[in-house]
């Protein structure tokens, strides 16, 4: 299995795992959407579709920023 298809799956099964909870054992009832389900199934692929590509898009806005630097810090033992 590759490693994209096992992260695939570690994304999947805990949102499938939550949707039966919900059905089973709510705490309360909720008010009837409908179609939630199918939505919220819709932007979790495509999440899990297009975060592969935003770190290529992005780099090049993220690489002037400028990052904490660790040297100011000082430890008081």
């Amino acid at each position: 299995m590759s490693p994209v298809s096992t992260l695939s799956l570690a994304m999947l099964l805990p949102y499938l795992g939550l949707i039966a909870w919900q059905r089973l054992v709510a705490a309360r009832p909720l008010p009837l959407v409908r179609g939630w389900e199918l939505r919220a199934g819709a932007v979790l692929a495509g999440y899990v579709h297009l975060s592969p590509y935003l770190p290529p898009r992005w780099s090049h806005v993220l690489a002037v920023l400028p990052l904490e630097s660790t040297t100011v810090i000082t430890l008081a033992l």
